[in-house]
C-alpha cells in the first residue's frame, strides 16, 4: 500500500515524520531517499524534495498479518519538481 501526503512546510513535514513513529501497532522500517540518521545529527526534512518513510503496520501479535506501507511525504515547494522529474 502507499499513500502521498503534501505538507506546506519543514516544520509540518517534521512534525508529520514524529507522529508516523509514534503510531501504536506500527514500527518504521525504512527511510528511503538516503536518509540515514547520523549520531548526534537533527532530522532536516528541508534538505530532501520528498522522504519515503516505509512502516510495518500490525507488529503486534493480536493481528493476524502484517503489511508494509510506504508513506510518501512531499513539501509542496517541491510538488512541480518532483513531477519535472517523473518526466525526464
Amino acid at each position: 500500500m502507499r499513500a502521498s501526503i503534501i505538507t506546506d512546510s519543514v516544520d509540518e513535514t517534521k512534525e508529520i515524520v514524529k507522529e508516523l513513529f509514534n503510531l501504536k501497532n506500527t514500527k518504521v522500517y525504512e527511510f528511503k531517499n538516503g536518509f540515514v540518521p547520523k549520531k548526534g545529527e537533527i532530522f532536516d526534512p528541508g534538505k530532501y524534495a520528498d522522504i519515503k518513510v516505509i512502516l510495518k503496520v500490525g507488529s503486534d501479535e493480536s493481528f493476524e498479518f502484517e503489511e508494509l506501507v510506504e508513506i510518501q511525504i512531499i513539501q509542496r515547494m517541491n510538488l512541480e519538481l518532483k513531477k519535472l522529474e517523473h518526466k525526464l
